[in-house]
């Protein structure tokens, strides 16, 4: 680690990661929101080629920002750097933007429970480089283990499920030339609950269009009708995201979400997912309390999910 140098990006393409990057922080990502004024900051090892740290930021009128219509972007290093370097780095890439002209720097982290101890340290150095937290919400996850999805459930919960299951709703896998079918359905189930869509269509079949089986779709028929679809992200080899999701709340005394869910959950399990996010539970800006019982009720443990910001107005 004598050899690592803080540079600024693009980072070449021959290097390769000493760790693996989430899919919000790809350049393949990054440019399918804006296509310019991004800057990348990154540790590495120029002699083997070999990346330990990055971060990127979109930069407009004085504001850096680590995400743009994603979930995360945020600081992602190698366990194999000292904190001493880590946190040097970061003083870095705050002076780097400063000089740039940046007066405000936002730095929005995936939920704590993701990475615990990193995340844990990255949000202390950025605390004591002069960063605060901005805001904060609740996110829900579930652990994906070898105990069976019903176990988790609330008991009210695998009543229900196993009723569904006894129902003729049926579970598939989608394959990705089936987003539209996908989209469509959980728009309309959403325009009649008056909640507004993060995505459209034609970003959504851009993004499968690049990201292909880093989408995986899912959907509940009952007969040949789609009663509740998802649209979820393979973030890294250890997190599934589910990203955008609706349902018919009944079919007879049948849960389509449930199904729904457990096929999902079991998805995870059988490709070696350690975390299955269900995302945060806000609505207008406050807690969503019964999107977060729902979520807790099928076996979601919460976590915190944080924006910091740096600016030089304090």
């Amino acid at each position: 680690l004598d050899t690592l140098q803080f540079l600024e990006g693009p980072v070449p393409s021959a290097y390769t990661f000493a760790f693996e990057p989430s899919i919000f922080n790809t350049s393949d990502y990054r440019f399918l929101q804006r296509k310019n004024d991004w800057v990348s900051l990154y540790l590495a090892d120029t002699t083997l080629g070999i990346v330990h740290a990055h971060i990127h930021f979109w930069m407009h009128h004085g504001h850096a920002q680590s995400s743009i219509q994603s979930p995360f972007g945020g600081l992602e290093f190698s366990s194999e750097v000292p904190p001493q370097i880590i946190y040097d780095f970061l003083v870095w890439v705050r002076t780097s933007l400063e000089e740039k002209g940046i007066s405000k720097i936002t730095i929005t982290h995936p939920p704590r429970a993701y990475e615990s101890g990193k995340i844990d340290l990255i949000e202390t150095f950025l605390c004591q480089t002069g960063f605060r937290i901005d805001q904060e919400e609740v996110s829900t996850l579930i652990p994906i283990t070898d105990q069976p999805f019903q176990e988790l459930i609330h008991p009210r919960k695998k009543r229900k499920l196993i009723q569904s299951e006894n129902s003729n709703l049926r579970f598939e896998e989608l394959p990705s030339g089936k987003w539209n079918e996908v989209f469509y359905m959980i728009a309309q189930h959403r325009k009649k609950k008056l909640y507004s869509l993060s995505i459209t269509d034609q970003r959504l079949e851009e993004t499968i269009r690049l990201f292909g089986d880093r989408y995986p779709l899912f959907g509940v028929y009952h007969q040949q009708e789609l009663v509740a679809a998802s649209i979820t992200v393979v973030v890294n080899r250890h997190i599934l995201y589910h990203f955008l999701s609706d349902h018919v709340r009944k079919v007879g005394e049948a849960s389509p979400a449930l199904i729904l869910m457990k096929g999902i959950y079991d998805y995870g399990y059988r490709h070696d997912f350690k975390w299955l996010d269900l995302g945060t539970s806000t609505l207008d800006g406050a807690p969503n309390l019964a999107l977060l019982k729902f979520k807790t009720e099928i076996g979601g443990r919460t976590t915190s999910k944080r924006i910091f910001t740096w600016d030089t107005y304090e």
